[in-house]
């Protein structure tokens, strides 16, 4: 069954204007490539301010720091982590390599992420890189 791309995109608050067409983008031409997928997967530990503030402001500040994956792709139980830039940098290296550590740990049983960054552009040597670290890349 394709993915509701409609439904998918109406939990993606928390992406940047960019993201969101991106994101829209890519699900729409894998709609049929996945069973399902999660955007705004919220990954690590955060930060707590400590005991001097209310429990709702320490609560806030976790939710607030973790990190957080663009999209969680599932095909059968294969996940795959996209990062979603407008030009693809070598950030997206080292975000997709943290996110996949980060949800191993939440996710012990998972089999290992693939990693993928979408994106319009490419930037100058990221190409090295992500063939380096086993990183796909897709531009729409």
């Amino acid at each position: 069954m394709p993915l509701d791309v409609d439904a998918i995109m109406a939990t993606a608050q928390q992406l940047l204007p960019d993201e969101l067409l991106l994101a829209r983008a890519w699900l729409t031409k894998h709609r049929g490539d996945y069973s399902s997928a999660l955007v705004n997967v919220l990954v690590g530990v955060g930060f707590d301010p400590g005991p001097l503030y209310s429990d709702s402001v320490r609560a806030m500040s976790l939710r607030v720091t973790k990190r957080r994956i663009d999209i969680v792709a599932l095909s059968g139980l294969q996940p795959t982590l996209v990062e979603l830039k407008d030009r693809i940098g070598l950030s997206a290296i080292g975000q997709l390599l943290t996110y996949k550590t980060l949800y191993l740990a939440a996710n012990p049983l998972s089999p290992v992420p693939r990693l993928l960054a979408v994106g319009h552009d490419l930037g100058p040597d990221v190409k090295t890189g992500l063939l380096e670290y086993g990183i796909a890349w897709e531009l729409i």
